[in-house]
C-alpha cells in the first residue's frame, strides 16, 4: 500500500528563513472528514526509507508506477535515492525525469545536471517538474543512460510485497524488475487548485 508522507512549509514571522517539517503519514482509510482541509503537499513512495540494494541500467531506466490521491493532483517534484559512479569529474550532461501514464505515454520531461548526485555518497536528490496533471495511476521514470565511466546507481527497497518498480524507458520498452524490489523513488504531488496557484 502506498505510504502517503504529508510535508507542510511554515512561513517564519521574520524574513530570515523558511521551515519545513513532516507531518503524520496520510491515512488512506477515510479518517480525514470532509471537514480537514486537504493536505497541500503529499509525497508518494513505496520504499520505507531503507536501502538493501542498488543498481544502474544501461539501456534502460528506473520506474516506478504511483496511485494518485483522489481528485485532481499534480506532481511538481521528484526524489531519487542515489549514488553517483565514474570519474570524480561529473559528466556535463543531464539525466532525464519522465511523468507518464500507466501505458508510459509521457505526460513530462524535465532534465537535471548529473552533478547534482555525488560521487559515492547516498543522497535523496529533489528534482521540481512544472507542474503535471496525472492520471489515477502513473509512472515517474529516472534515466541516467550509464556507461562504465558515468553513471547513478539508484537504491531500491527489498520490503515490498509486491513490486510498482519496471525497467523503462518511453517509448521504448516497459520490463519487469528481478524480485520483489521497488525503486527509491518518489513523487511528491499537490492538489490542482493549490499547485495553480503556486504558478500565478
Amino acid at each position: 500500500m502506498i505510504r502517503y508522507t504529508l510535508t507542510v512549509c511554515l512561513a517564519a514571522t521574520s524574513a530570515v528563513a523558511w521551515m519545513a517539517c513532516a507531518g503524520a503519514p496520510t491515512v488512506s482509510n477515510g479518517a480525514r472528514t470532509t471537514a480537514d482541509p486537504p493536505p497541500r503537499v503529499v509525497t508518494l513512495k513505496h520504499d520505507d526509507g531503507t536501502m538493501e540494494g542498488k543498481r544502474s541500467i544501461a539501456g534502460s531506466g528506473h520506474a516506478v508506477l504511483f496511485d494518485r490521491p483522489a481528485g485532481e493532483w499534480d506532481v511538481t517534484r521528484v526524489q531519487v535515492y542515489g549514488s553517483r559512479y565514474g570519474h570524480p569529474q561529473p559528466p556535463d550532461e543531464d539525466f532525464s525525469v519522465y511523468i507518464a501514464d500507466a501505458d508510459m505515454n509521457v505526460l513530462a520531461q524535465v532534465g537535471a545536471p548529473y552533478s547534482r548526485f555525488a560521487r559515492g555518497e547516498w543522497a535523496w536528490v529533489l528534482v521540481d517538474v512544472p507542474a503535471t496533471p496525472v492520471p489515477e495511476q502513473f509512472y515517474v521514470c529516472a534515466a541516467f543512460d550509464p556507461e562504465r565511466t558515468k553513471g547513478v546507481y539508484v537504491g531500491y527497497d527489498e520490503d515490498a510485497t509486491q513490486t510498482h518498480s519496471k525497467r523503462a524507458l518511453p517509448g521504448s520498452h516497459v520490463a519487469d524488475v528481478k524480485g520483489k524490489i521497488d525503486w527509491m523513488i518518489r513523487a511528491v504531488v499537490t492538489p490542482r487548485a493549490t499547485a495553480a496557484a503556486a504558478t500565478d
